[in-house]
């Protein structure tokens, strides 16, 4: 009920209504049988996660979701005072969640596929940096192989603000698809017995696990940022990584993977460092006094890691010397200190 109060009071008029619809059915499909006042449970909200993990669902997606919940019950209880209002936690994201991989990351993901369809999968996202969708959707008349190019977006498909390019296909590519034009079962090029697939999440899931990435760490669209970014590294023009994404601009790709350019803000790093040589700065006494004081304070780190060593080897010394007569008991009073000294 309070789902369905938020997305006909609030939710609907969003500009993320879409997300706010899908994560409404995910909750209510989970949540169907609960009523608010039992979300007051940990373990109930802790299944949710659970269940959405095995789902192939990154962490994020996942807390965002659960953000329309928390929404949702907070504006019932606003307008319904008594209404129960249970704190839902958020979810704990992980700290080292990569965006991009690493040429060896990727490796060992490559490694740890077990399927042929889900290692073109992978191939043809990093090749092309196109979206999942894409690249499940892709037929072999959209692969072009005398002109080397794949087109992405397919005969009859009206280009939408994800806009699906045209790419060209390099030498390893174009010979993995040869091998797999020449096994074909059907139209699709990713295909499993004879047909195509709809979602990879799962197979692609279970493979980042055996690579060691932990749950919803890494998904297929993590092999599109990882092409973006390894684009930027190697210096090509965020013009062109952006046309190679599908994007009409730069603003995107500025935002997030400008940084991985090795030009980035070079030219404003000049332009600076020659200003401040016209000011003498390198020569102003007070660079001496930084020497000195940089000096003087290795010199102090020296002596007191001397100072350490010198007593760590005292304290050694000194327990090879032990003198176990030190720690014997001397008899109290007139009685023997034992009974066997009795004797």
């Amino acid at each position: 009920m309070a789902l369905a109060f938020y997305w006909n009071r609030h939710a609907s008029a969003l500009p993320s209504a879409e997300q706010a619809a899908i994560a409404r059915r995910r909750l209510e499909d989970h949540f169907a049988d609960e009523t608010v006042a039992a979300l007051a449970d940990d373990e109930l909200q802790q299944d949710y996660l659970s269940a959405r993990h095995l789902d192939g669902v990154a962490a994020r997606t996942i807390d965002r979701e659960l953000s329309v919940l928390r929404a949702a019950i907070r504006l019932y209880a606003e307008r319904h005072p008594g209404a129960p209002s249970p704190k839902i936690y958020h979810v704990a994201l992980p700290e080292t969640a990569p965006n991009w991989l690493s040429a060896d990351q990727v490796a060992g993901l490559l490694r740890e596929t077990r399927s042929p369809h889900v290692y073109l999968f992978m191939l043809l996202m990093l090749a092309t940096a196109g979206r999942p969708d894409a690249i499940l959707d892709l037929r072999w008349r959209q692969v072009d192989f005398r002109s080397r190019l794949i087109i992405l977006n397919p005969d009859g498909r009206v280009q939408t603000a994800k806009k699906r390019p045209t790419v060209p296909v390099d030498d390893q590519l174009l010979a993995v698809l040869r091998t797999a034009h020449a096994a074909k079962t059907c139209d699709y090029v990713i295909e499993y017995g004879g047909a195509p697939i709809n979602a990879i999440k799962r197979a692609f899931r279970e493979a980042a696990a055996r690579a060691g990435f932990t749950p919803g760490a890494v998904t297929p669209y993590t092999l599109r940022h990882t092409a973006a970014t390894w684009m930027a590294q190697r210096g090509v023009s965020l013009w062109e990584i952006a046309g190679f994404l599908g994007h009409s601009d730069t603003r995107m790709v500025e935002r997030t993977y400008a940084h991985h350019h090795p030009d980035y803000r070079t030219n404003a790093k000049i332009a600076l460092s020659e200003k401040i040589a016209t000011t003498g700065a390198a020569s102003n006494p007070m660079i001496a006094r930084l020497e000195k004081r940089s000096v003087d304070a290795l010199s102090k780190r020296r002596v007191r890691r001397h100072q350490k060593r010198h007593q760590e080897s005292t304290e050694i010394s000194d327990q090879g010397s032990h003198n176990p007569l030190k720690d014997m008991v001397g008899a109290a009073g007139i009685e023997p200190a034992t009974p066997t000294m009795s004797t």
